[in-house]
């Protein structure tokens, strides 16, 4: 059987939406990145897209990161014991995310990542 996995997600703020985010690649482990990007640390959607992203910690010790991470990142890592399988600064498999969301302000945005090709566009 082939199996899909999107990640079709609303974030609604005061019971309106307010963010909404999809995307094709490595949803278990990509979805809360990006969106603890925007929640947690206040990124703006682009950036929280753009920001290097990681697969779950493996049963080898090691984590597969995107190569674009701070050099202090892996140097940290390696004296907790964990190593670290570089991927390509932009990975594919991590997924591009399109999203729309609304600003305080009430005007519309929309992104859509560099991992894959797309493009935003509005009416």
């Amino acid at each position: 059987r082939l199996r899909s996995v999107l990640s079709n997600t609303m974030v609604l703020r005061e019971g309106t939406p307010w963010l909404a985010l999809g995307s094709p690649g490595n949803v278990y482990c990509t979805v809360p990145q990006v969106l603890s990007n925007i929640l947690d640390f206040g990124m703006d959607p682009y950036d929280a897209d753009d920001a290097p992203r990681c697969l779950p910690y493996a049963d080898d010790h090691t984590i597969s990161i995107e190569s674009r991470v701070r050099p202090g990142v892996a140097d940290g890592l390696a004296r907790l014991g964990v190593l670290l399988n570089p991927l390509p600064a932009y990975d594919y498999h991590m997924g591009t995310y399109q999203m729309s969301w609304r600003s305080d302000d009430g005007v519309l945005h929309g992104c859509t990542g560099p991992r894959r090709e797309g493009v935003a566009a509005g009416f």
